[in-house]
């Protein structure tokens, strides 16, 4: 009872109920497109759950329309960063949550011009929401990695004799730290294949995945930021969750320090699948390629 408990207290928060879209999402597209190489028995199916997926990615789209407010209010609270010590982490946050504000309003005109409220060619706005999807995703990637890398300095480097006199307590949260970062890395680069397999042909790998291995991509993705997420003390999850970026899913930093040093603010990229999963889609059963939402709006 625990567990269904804990399941229904997710889903009544939004970001908790869009974790589980976006990871029903991509399951749908993995499954859908093994079982569409297995031959006509089983083709069928196949084609059915990669249109379930595609519906959940539309719907994700639909309910981003939303988060331009929250994602302005992140924004404004992180500003430039003053707060940082690290010049580097800080131009990497300013410049990532700002390929993700503008993300939103490209998003935007791309679901209008395909439902026909605006008269526009959205092939080009879905194009560009998915460059800033990426250029996110690369950021924080960056941002990451050189977390991990400045994170084992201090536990490794010439200040390790300093580092082993920490109380135990900090010292686990440092390392904890560590693979939350690590996890989060893995998690970006997961949804930057997908991203560039969502931009036009002839660009890097652009259009060359099958339906499978864009769920697979997805998959992973999502599995690490549930991960992280079921890492937090509990009772933390809702309210934190409040406080999250909108459009990447993001995990406190060092829960082990967040009651010692009574940090509340940090968070790390665990990965917008979305943000960036963008895309709404075409046709309610659109068959999948590059430009469809089938899995690209599930980045978010």
């Amino acid at each position: 009872m625990a567990v269904v408990s804990n399941l229904a207290s997710a889903l009544e928060s939004y970001r908790g109920r869009d974790r589980l879209i976006r990871m029903l999402g991509y399951c749908c597209q993995l499954v859908g497109g093994v079982l569409l190489q297995q031959g006509p028995a089983r083709s069928e199916v196949g084609t059915r759950l990669l249109v379930v997926s595609a519906q959940l990615s539309h719907c994700r789209t639909v309910l981003r329309l939303f988060d331009d407010l929250a994602m302005f209010l992140y924004t404004k609270q992180y500003g430039l960063g003053t707060e940082e010590e690290d010049a580097l982490v800080r131009c990497l946050s300013v410049l990532g949550n700002m390929a993700d504000q503008l993300y939103y309003p490209c998003e935007h005109i791309a679901w209008a011009a395909d439902a026909q409220v605006l008269h526009v060619d959205s092939t080009r706005w879905w194009t560009l929401s998915t460059a800033l999807w990426g250029l996110s995703l690369l950021l924080g990637a960056a941002r990451s990695l050189w977390m991990v890398l400045k994170l084992r300095q201090r536990l490794q480097g010439p200040t390790a004799a300093f580092t082993s006199r920490l109380p135990r307590s900090k010292r686990r949260a440092m390392e904890a730290q560590i693979r939350s970062e690590v996890l989060t890395l893995l998690s970006n680069l997961a949804d930057l294949a997908n991203a560039v397999h969502w931009l036009p042909p002839g660009m890097l790998w652009a259009g060359c995945f099958p339906p499978w291995l864009v769920g697979l991509m997805g998959t992973i993705s999502s599995l690490l930021s549930l991960y992280q997420v079921a890492q937090l003390p509990l009772g933390t999850g809702p309210v934190l969750a409040s406080l999250a970026h909108p459009l990447q899913q993001r995990v406190p930093l060092e829960p082990a320090l967040l009651t010692e040093c009574g940090a509340t603010e940090h968070f790390v990229d665990a990965g917008w699948a979305e943000p960036h999963t963008l895309a709404s889609l075409k046709t309610p059963v659109a068959p999948v390629s590059h430009h469809s939402a089938v899995g690209r709006d599930m980045l978010a």
